[in-house]
């Protein structure tokens, strides 16, 4: 028995569609960039991390690790009660919940990407209908999909469109088609606030009319909030220049915040999602909570298979340590804020001197950039035999787009995020991470500028 032969049906579908997404196209495995230690190396500006803050986090977690006689035991597979406590302290201070949150209404699990799964794995059977707006978050698809088997379906809305209430229109187009196949049951919505990968926090009015929505059609409104607390953009720190309408802020507002929610919707459909590793920097400790203060049947049924989502007794312990500390968490937040925002506003002085134009954001590790003019001007120059020149930005393909991206590793030395994965609808635009010390973001745009454009 070899290869696939004797593997469940589920999995080799999983290792079909692996092999299909799979980054291929990397002739080779180069080692990331270091300037110490390898100056030529690849500069990472796609995964979504936070480095900005590193050394605090290290200074303070090497104080606090400290292994005792019960972390070598079994310990809560949903958290321990004084992990659940200190989450529930950072949300009742920074998330502003209309009633306070207790440990009983969290479930902690080993990341987000734990967390997503167990969500699919409580409201959806198999075939399920999960709706997100697009562009998205690419790995919600294999999240929600790999082992639960919850089927996300995007939603096409306009990126001028994003903060709209009047979005709603492409939800309801898109739960319509499905029901209309007989087959699929519309089960949850997804939204992402603040967006990614737009960097956008919703206004109320907008989340209100997605929530009346969902409450419409009886299915579960899932919050993303993991870049809650990487707000970085008030609508005070706005230009005061009014010729400029595409840079609209509007303040974060977390749904456990809603006075009247259950007039809106009923709140037992309403789950929020936060973690570890992206307002505290922690892509690698692994660990992400569901908050559900209004369902108590879904605590139940997560904690039922928690076990499977297990966070070790030394992890618990640590962020444990960490979350409770009140000072040192409320001046880690204040200060990642506004390193975010000095960045913020170097890489879009950067990308307006170079002539790229990008989507402003207020919030998250990330903007959204339009390099279709730059990638017109690659392909132009890397034109296959037969092929004809490319005049217009619509003439481009995502084909061309994966090209220039894979080349871009392979030559440029630089990684960048393409928008296909994001189901953007047009080739050309692409996620770069903004969180990482300025000296090594603007060699890394220099770079891939200078590779498109050379």
């Amino acid at each position: 028995m070899s290869g696939e032969h004797g593997l469940s049906e589920i999995s080799k579908e999983n290792i079909h569609a692996s092999q299909q997404a799979s980054e291929t196209r990397i002739e080779k495995s180069v080692p990331p960039y270091d300037k110490a230690t390898c100056s030529n190396g690849i500069i990472d500006l796609a995964v979504a991390v936070n480095k900005l803050n590193e050394n605090e986090i290290l200074q303070f977690l090497n104080k606090a690790n400290r292994i005792e006689k019960h972390n070598l035991d079994y310990g809560s597979s949903y958290g321990s009660v004084k992990l659940r406590t200190a989450i529930s302290g950072v949300i009742n201070r920074h998330f502003m919940p209309h009633h306070n949150i207790v440990p009983d209404d969290i479930i902690v699990t080993n990341g987000c990407t734990a967390a997503l799964d167990l969500l699919t794995s409580v409201m959806c059977n198999p075939g399920d209908a999960i709706l997100v707006s697009a562009p998205f978050y690419s790995k919600f698809e294999t999240d929600m999909y790999v082992k639960s088997r919850g089927r996300v379906y995007p939603v096409y809305v306009p990126v001028n469109e994003v903060e709209s209430e009047d979005q709603v229109k492409y939800f309801e187009a898109k739960i319509t088609e499905l029901k209309k196949s007989g087959e699929i049951t519309p089960k949850v919505l997804v939204v992402c606030n603040p967006h990614n990968p737009l960097g956008k926090c919703y206004p109320e009015r907008t989340i209100k009319a997605l929530l009346r929505f969902a409450n419409r059609h009886s299915i579960y409104v899932v919050m993303d909030e993991i870049y809650a607390l990487s707000v970085y953009r008030t609508p005070e720190d706005v230009s005061t220049d009014k010729s400029d309408n595409t840079d609209v802020v509007y303040p974060f507002k977390s749904v456990l915040s809603f006075e009247n929610l259950s007039e809106i919707i009923d709140p037992s459909l309403v789950i929020v999602l936060h973690g570890l590793s992206k307002d505290f920097c922690m892509n690698g400790l692994r660990m992400g909570w569901v908050v559900s203060p209004f369902n108590k049947n879904f605590v139940i049924a997560a904690k039922v298979i928690s076990k499977i989502y297990f966070i070790s007794s030394t992890t618990d312990s640590l962020v444990t340590n960490f979350l409770s500390d009140t000072e040192f968490i409320d001046n880690f937040i204040s200060t990642n804020q506004r390193r975010l925002k000095e960045n913020y506003y170097k890489i879009t002085e950067y990308l307006t001197r170079n002539n790229v134009s990008y989507v402003s954001a207020c919030a998250g590790v990330y903007i959204w950039v339009d390099l279709r003019r730059q990638l017109m001007v690659w392909k132009n120059k890397n034109l296959r035999p037969g092929q004809a020149q490319v005049t217009s930005v619509e003439q481009l393909t995502f084909d061309d787009e994966g090209e220039m991206w894979a080349s871009a590793i392979n030559i440029g030395r630089v990684c960048i995020v393409s928008g296909q994965p994001f189901k953007s609808t047009e080739p050309g635009w692409f996620r770069i991470i903004l969180a990482i010390p300025w000296e090594t973001l603007e060699l890394g745009l220099d770079r891939l500028l200078g590779f498109l454009l050379k």
